[in-house]
């Protein structure tokens, strides 16, 4: 037990050192190298690990405005980011660098875990493929824990809840589907992600939060779009609280822990496309408004303006302030395209997580003194 101690006051210290809000990127493995025309990635190895990337620099091109229609190099994009992922890697890769993440939930910290990206650039893919993405690896790490610390004396319980945004309203994926379910609302105060008149369910072992995975997945907004053929139309949050009570030999309680992870695949961003019905351009422009918010928000707090910030005016932000605030550790991934006719949108999802990157919270200042 006192090594375990240990083990717990230095992974703080650690965690504390890597920040509140870090920003890795993966790029998605092209269908066919040697036949699809591929953005120049040109990657920096990290000066920490060279077995790692953590930059990107993009060569662009601009008309040469003494020759019209002619192409000539431009100013290369840079990004630096925690840990760039290229298209060898693994969503076991992606794990192993995060897993450290999911047991700060289980030493009772408050985590949010994210991807952004366009449509089809890996978002689903890597949060919740079922073989091995986070939300399977995260379950098996978090059950395993919990009967790892049960050994040390630590008694706890797990509590989930599976949410959507689609259309700017927030909606239980776990309501029955037979009668159309009543939206929620997010408590716009409280510092923990509360939602008015909703109880979260408890998870006894493992395969009840597979089940709800499962429900989950099933109620969900899909569609057909130009990029995937079953993209999603909404953005998706699995909220899991987990409760950790040490007792003495007579029955007391001695230590508490408190936890909350929150595990967020957001809809792909893209171009409405009215060719695809109207129901499915009404939900990309939506899509894209709420994202585009999101970023305009990122970048005030990111610029220190943090008492102007208003993060009502879409439920996507009403859900994320709490996992902008003081004591929250948030990881967002960038998911980008290989492909040179997603370009523009590649480095557009760049320049997001850029943005996102330069957010200060906790602390003083950032993101821990707006109230809105």
């Amino acid at each position: 037990m006192k090594e375990e101690e240990r083990r717990h006051k230095l992974f703080e210290q650690v965690q504390k050192l890597k920040g509140n809000i870090r920003v890795m990127c993966r790029i998605k493995p092209p269908a066919d190298k040697s036949s699809d025309a591929l953005i120049k990635f040109n990657p920096r190895v990290s000066e920490l690990d060279e077995d790692k990337i953590d930059g990107l620099t993009i060569p662009t091109e601009r008309e040469d405005f003494r020759m019209p229609g002619k192409m000539i190099a431009g100013e290369p994009k840079d990004f630096n980011f925690e840990r760039v992922f290229d298209d060898n890697c693994t969503n076991k890769d992606v794990f192993d660098e995060i897993s450290q993440l999911v047991q700060s939930v289980m030493d009772g910290k408050k985590v949010c875990i994210f991807c952004y990206g366009q449509t089809g650039s890996g978002k689903t893919y890597t949060m919740s493929r079922k073989e091995d993405g986070i939300i399977p690896r995260t379950q098996d790490m978090i059950f395993s824990e919990v009967d790892r610390l049960k050994v040390l004396g630590w008694e706890y319980t797990v509590e989930g809840s599976y949410l959507e945004v689609y259309q700017d309203k927030l909606y239980d994926l776990l309501a029955s589907r037979s009668a159309k379910p009543e939206p929620l609302t997010v408590d716009p105060i409280s510092e923990e992600l509360n939602i008015k008149g909703h109880s979260f369910t408890l998870l006894k072992e493992e395969r009840d939060l597979d089940e709800m995975v499962r429900t989950a997945d099933n109620n969900r907004h899909t569609a057909a779009t130009a990029m995937n053929d079953r993209s999603s139309r909404s953005h998706s949050i699995l909220v899991l609280k987990i409760r950790g009570v040490k007792k003495n030999e007579d029955g007391e309680i001695i230590r508490t822990r408190k936890g909350t992870l929150n595990l967020i695949d957001l809809a792909g961003s893209e171009s409405p496309d009215k060719a695809r019905g109207e129901q499915i351009y009404r939900e990309g422009v939506e899509i894209n408004s709420s994202l585009s918010y999101l970023r305009t928000v990122l970048s005030r707090l990111g610029q220190g303006k943090t008492e102007g910030v208003d993060f009502r005016s879409y439920t996507l932000t009403q859900l994320l302030r709490p996992s902008l605030g003081k004591g929250c550790r948030t990881l967002m991934f960038v998911m980008v395209s290989p492909l040179k006719e997603n370009e523009n949108e590649t480095i557009r999802s760049l320049e997001f997580a850029k943005d996102a990157q330069k957010v200060k919270m906790g602390g003083n200042g950032g993101a821990a003194k707006s109230k809105k």
